[in-house]
């Protein structure tokens, strides 16, 4: 099994500061191109995420992710805070290896 780490574990693996400022976390219908890529059926709603990603706080980046999950399955900006990994979050709150 081939497991890929997000860029926070991977920059605090090597004894850096990983960190994000949330700007958007929010459930929303999603482009037409985004739900053709996703493979949503119309009406289908995703979790929309834009993060200014840090290393060493020194901005290196915006991630913005689109995730389809289930209802039962939420992400809240207080999630994002909290644990600093979207990848983390996926893999223990709900079991899913990025």
């Amino acid at each position: 099994m081939i497991v890929i780490d997000g860029k926070t574990i991977l920059t605090q693996r090597r004894g850096g500061r990983g960190e994000n400022l949330t700007g958007h976390c929010k459930g929303a219908a999603p482009l037409a191109k985004i739900a053709q890529k996703l493979e949503l059926p119309n009406g289908a709603s995703v979790l929309h995420i834009e993060r200014i990603r840090l290393g060493d706080n020194i901005p290196i980046g915006l991630q913005i992710s689109y995730l389809a999950l289930p209802p039962e399955q939420a992400i809240s900006e207080t999630d994002l805070q909290t644990s600093g990994s979207l990848y983390r979050i996926l893999q223990e709150k709900f079991n899913i290896i990025p």
